[in-house]
């Protein structure tokens, strides 16, 4: 009985390629999942910015809001004085 060489030698070169295509793709799925990890860290970071840029505007409108307040207050006080002392004038 003859020995199919060419054959085996065939399904070595085969059996190799294979595998090399296995680890490249195992190479590929772990570059990906390294891709997927940084993206994650990114859109938790923004997140985060995102948070505090929320915090600071709520702080800054409450402070503006706090001020407008405060500054009605004052032109209502000189509103009443002015009036207070235009009434005594007359």
């Amino acid at each position: 009985m003859e020995v199919p060489y060419a054959f085996i030698n065939e399904t070595h070169e085969f059996v190799n390629e294979t595998h090399e295509f296995i680890n490249e793709t195992h190479e590929f799925i772990n570059e990906t999942h390294e891709f997927i990890n940084e993206t994650h860290e990114f859109v938790n970071e923004t997140h985060e910015f995102i948070n505090k840029t929320h915090e600071f505007i709520l702080k800054a409108s409450r402070v503006r809001y706090g001020f407008s307040l405060t500054h009605r207050q004052t032109l209502k006080n000189r509103k009443t004085v002015h009036n207070a002392v235009c009434k005594k004038k007359q």
